[in-house]
């Protein structure tokens, strides 16, 4: 195996500690709890749409309704979506607090889809829009696929770890 100083940064940041502190166990809970919290920032900022609408005045009926009409399914579209990952994330915390990992598995699994969703979806955004449009959601698009990366491979790890350790469930004694 490679002794580089890289490879020992590596092992040091991803594989003996998650963010160079924690152990992947503690990491992985952080994971977990931070996905909760941004689910339910996405699901409030999903509904700004409501309340932030505003029509010209020359728009006809047919145009306010056509504009709620596209509000109301982007808000639907979206709580979908966040109630799909706050199913999976609740899953990984049980997974996570009682040792299964099969439950550990189920949600590294749905990153990779959610990730390969979201990348189909930004080059069909990037070839659909105007550049300087699309321009400004590089960065953010750039931030979330890294994340899921490290997400994923940080999960991946601890999986790992735990097929090692053989534990599949984690016996509860009565003191």
């Amino acid at each position: 195996m490679c002794n580089s100083k890289f490879s020992n940064l590596f092992r040091s940041s991803c594989v003996d500690q998650c963010c160079f502190c924690f152990t992947p166990r503690t990491g992985c809970l952080i994971i977990g709890y931070v996905y909760v919290v941004l689910i339910i920032s996405s699901m409030i900022l999903s509904s700004v749409p409501f309340f932030t609408l505003k029509l010209s005045e020359g728009a006809t009926q047919f145009d306010a309704d056509l504009a709620y009409f596209l509000v109301y399914m982007f808000f639907v579209v979206m709580m979908i979506i966040c109630f799909i990952y706050m199913a999976f994330t609740i899953n990984l915390l049980i997974g996570l607090h009682q040792h299964k990992q099969n439950r550990v598995r189920l949600f590294i699994n749905f990153l990779y889809l959610a990730s390969i969703g979201y990348i189909v979806f930004s080059v069909w955004y990037w070839f659909t829009m105007d550049f300087y449009i699309v321009s400004q959601f590089f960065i953010p698009m750039g931030i979330i696929l890294s994340f899921h990366a490290y997400c994923i491979l940080v999960l991946s790890i601890y999986h790992k770890k735990m097929l090692e350790v053989g534990t599949r469930t984690v016996i509860y004694t009565a003191s």
